[in-house]
């Protein structure tokens, strides 16, 4: 489904009282964080990137393989409490952004200098 047709989708079902309505949420704000996903990956991945170590570029590339995967990792685990749960989706959506965007922010405070 197009982002309107999801929109109208999820107003009916509401209108319905669909019981697995949570689903659709989550797939409505997926859609909308993943522009902000992308932009702190990207700054992790360039604060990481940036730091010269004796062990060369290799040593950097694991470590930001490592970050990524721990954050698909706990944003799998907030959405899978979010279905086995009365988790709001909207919190399970943004929970792992927030705590990544913070880190993300600190390490690229430590890059600068």
């Amino acid at each position: 489904m197009t982002l309107p047709e999801l929109h109208k989708f999820v107003k009916k079902e509401q209108i319905k009282g669909s019981q697995n309505i949570h689903f659709y949420f989550l797939d409505l704000f997926q859609r909308y964080s993943n522009p902000l996903t992308t932009f702190i990956l990207t700054l992790i991945g360039f604060s990481v990137a940036i730091h010269k170590k004796r062990g060369g570029i290799g040593v950097n590339l694991v470590y930001g393989f490592g970050l990524t995967t721990l954050f698909i990792l706990f944003q799998k685990i907030s959405i899978t409490f979010t279905t086995n749960s009365n988790l709001n989706p909207l919190i399970a959506i943004l929970l792992p952004n927030i705590i990544f965007g913070l880190f993300a922010y600190y390490l690229f405070r430590k890059a600068e200098h």
